[in-house]
């Protein structure tokens, strides 16, 4: 005998409602173990577009914002006043580039040779009078998302400016808000920790995996930005937009370890090359690049022939074609790099909103590379600069700040700034990279 409608409604909304407690008893009994550092459910692929938790916590005192053993898992460990005073604040933030990759230790403290270890020289240097806070909030391997989600929280350490540049890890589409919501959930994190686990590191590669649909993601990129630009308008915080530096001249592949601080151009693995490729490498390794260049232009894989003949041309002393060749080429196959169409939508953003200051960092490493195109002088791999290349791009947005009104207080010295080989020499930085010695064309 079949149970009455009523009744089958009813034992349906209890089973349901059972559940639902049950899942959320668990949720709470995940997330408590978290926060006491029983468990860790996030994945690392994860960080890249997700902001699974809180980014800081006050401490006990409620004196200092402290970062979160989950902010921890990607950018430098920081601890920020609440209550700032006559102090002035830069919170910078965005990818690996802004964390200042490789000068960095595992642990994730920031070592000299950062663009805001030379910010705060260099400010220091021209308000000596001034109490500067350079905060580094740049977290490796994130997206144009995950940045927003950053910038949501980060306009209540009340900057007096807020200094973003993302642009290189694009290439993933935004997740929608159901799985935004289940990333929230400490539960599902640890289940799906459990049922899918990361593949080993010679499985995977460095870079962000390409949507193929690229205008989809170009539309996203954008509307990040000007979500981005929302929510410090909103909070009315002068926002510093960047352009990002691009790599034109990088001959690696998928694999790339920023933590060795050599130069990484000499890759062994061509995950993408076949053998007509590799033919045509090798040939430009030999500097033979007219022979190179007739092998590459029989290659089915145009994309990747595109940068190795941009390679070429650029040897061959024609720089126009290079430049052109390899502009392509990362749009094609970023690497993790920025697209320098991407970077057109950065400075159409910048000029949409009167409190938004764009700093070029783009056009600033074209106006110090051989020829305007840049390569391993500037650069220790696919998209990480040279302490030398992060003073460069100090210089570039301490001039945007400066020509925005965005100073800090006090007296403006007129001494002359220190030499930077100088400063290098005292904080060990000339053993990775010598700029005196270092390749140019």
């Amino acid at each position: 005998m079949s149970l009455p409608l009523r009744r089958k409604l009813l034992y349906s909304a209890v089973l349901l409602a059972s559940a639902s407690v049950a899942v959320a008893v668990m949720n709470l009994a995940v997330q408590w173990a978290e926060d006491r550092d029983v468990l860790q459910t996030h994945r690392q692929d994860d960080l890249v577009q997700y902001v699974e938790g809180d980014l800081f916590r006050l401490d006990p005192q409620g004196e200092h914002w402290e970062s979160t053993d989950y902010l921890q898992l990607s950018a430098p460990p920081s601890r920020i006043p609440v209550h700032k005073g006559q102090a002035w604040r830069l919170i910078t933030t965005g990818g690996s580039f802004v964390r200042g990759m490789p000068y960095g230790q595992p642990d994730g403290t920031e070592l000299p040779g950062t663009t805001q270890f030379w910010l705060r020289q260099r400010l220091g240097e021209r308000y000596p009078s001034a109490e500067i806070q350079v905060v580094n909030l740049g977290a490796s391997g994130q997206n144009s998302q995950r940045v927003l989600g950053f910038v949501r929280e980060l306009v209540q350490l009340e900057p007096d400016a807020m200094l973003v540049a993302t642009c290189n890890n694009e290439g993933a589409l935004p997740p929608g808000a159901v799985m935004e919501y289940l990333h929230d959930q400490a539960a599902y994190r640890l289940l799906v920790k459990w049922l899918a686990p990361m593949p080993q590191a010679d499985e995977r590669s460095t870079f962000m995996l390409q949507d193929p649909d690229t205008e989809a993601v170009r539309a996203a990129f954008r509307d990040n930005l000007e979500a981005i630009v929302a929510t410090t308008a909103a909070a009315q915080i002068p926002l510093v937009l960047a352009t990002l530096p691009v790599n034109l001249r990088y001959t690696g592949d998928d694999w790339g370890n920023v933590l060795d601080q050599g130069f990484l151009n000499n890759q062994p693995e061509r995950r993408n090359a076949d053998a007509c490729i590799l033919e045509g490498i090798e040939l430009y390794q030999q500097n033979q690049c007219k022979q190179a260049e007739q092998r590459l232009q029989q290659c089915e894989n145009k994309a990747e022939a595109l940068r190795w003949l941009g390679l070429c041309a650029y040897r061959r002393y024609r720089f126009e074609q290079a430049q052109a060749m390899l502009e392509q080429s990362v749009e094609l196959i970023p690497r993790g790099r920025c697209r320098p169409s991407f970077n057109a939508i950065i400075r159409e953003v910048a000029g949409s909103a009167e409190h938004v200051t764009l700093v070029d960092l783009e056009a600033a490493t074209r106006a110090i590379a051989p020829h305007g195109i840049p390569g391993p002088e500037l650069f220790h791999d696919n998209c990480h600069m040279t302490w030398d290349g992060y003073e460069a791009m100090a210089a570039a947005i301490q001039q945007g700040l400066t020509d925005a009104g965005l100073e800090p207080p006090g007296p403006r010295s007129e001494v002359t700034p220190r030499d930077r080989i100088a400063i290098a020499a005292e904080q060990g930085l000339l053993a990775t990279h010598d700029p005196r010695t270092a390749p140019r064309w």
